[in-house]
């Protein structure tokens, strides 16, 4: 499939070019959720090239972010990164790429005629529509080890931030990786709130092992900026402040617990 014209030896590195350039990418999704272009690579190239293309260039490419190519979502790279949290999601990514080219196959089999071509790029768009949902689509907003929503404040998700509320006021926990308690010390946040053309700067404050900051009005775009010392890149996170009840879990929705990440 899809190599008709082209041979697997050209397709195969075509299409692991193709990870390695859209997997470390990243763009935020309608509730301000980080999340990378990887996942969609990982479907699109099976369903363009077929299921033989798509588990070699995928597995290719994860060995080449293993190697040290900073390929993986973020830009990080090396075989630890099979280990930690994430994992088992890289681990993943073979299996559904070979699912999804075998899926493809079968429903756009190598045919010849107008007509036929047309029935096939018709029906690739609308699966390439489907995909890109399904890819972009987080799988539910993750909770820390005390049920707070977790925001992301390193380049290489090594560093993690814990948001609860409790008292009137919000407060940011720090967490490694394996989500251990991390001491603030140098560490800094800032805050902001409101609208983009009149944003509030919040307080923040150290309490304990927490910073803390007032919370938000109802609707708005928390945006925060936090560096791990007084040179360190700055990292923004943003969390939709919608305090609105979610009804199947009973949460606020800006800290929705359906589809939780695992």
């Amino acid at each position: 499939m899809y190599t008709n014209r082209w041979s697997f030896f050209v397709a195969w590195p075509v299409a692991t070019l193709l990870l390695c350039v859209l997997g470390p990418i990243r763009v935020y999704d309608g509730a301000g959720l980080p999340i990378t272009l990887q996942s969609f690579a990982v479907v699109l190239v099976p369903l363009l090239w077929g299921s033989r293309v798509g588990l070699a260039s995928v597995v290719s490419y994860l060995l080449l972010g293993g190697l040290g190519l900073p390929v993986f979502a973020l830009g990080t790279s090396g075989f630890d990164r099979f280990a930690g949290a994430t994992g088992g999601f890289l681990l993943a990514f073979p299996l559904a790429a070979g699912m999804v080219g075998l899926a493809a196959e079968s429903l756009l089999p190598v045919r010849t005629g107008t007509s036929y071509r047309m029935s096939r790029l018709l029906l690739t768009t609308t699966l390439l529509a489907l995909t890109a949902g399904f890819a972009f689509g987080h799988g539910g907003i993750e909770l820390g080890p005390n049920k707070g929503r977790i925001i992301e404040l390193s380049g290489d998700e090594s560093l993690h931030g814990e948001v609860l509320e409790k008292d009137g006021k919000l407060h940011i926990t720090l967490s490694d990786k394996d989500m251990k308690p991390v001491k603030i010390e140098a560490q800094t946040l800032t805050a902001t709130a409101g609208q983009r053309n009149n944003p509030t700067k919040l307080e923040v404050t150290v309490q304990g092992d927490a910073f803390t900051l007032t919370t938000p009005t109802e609707g708005d775009w928390l945006i925060l900026q936090f560096k791990a010392s007084a040179d360190a890149k700055p990292i923004t996170a943003r969390v939709h402040y919608n305090t609105s009840k979610c009804e199947p879990c009973s949460n606020p929705e800006w800290r929705c617990a359906c589809g939780e990440k695992k």
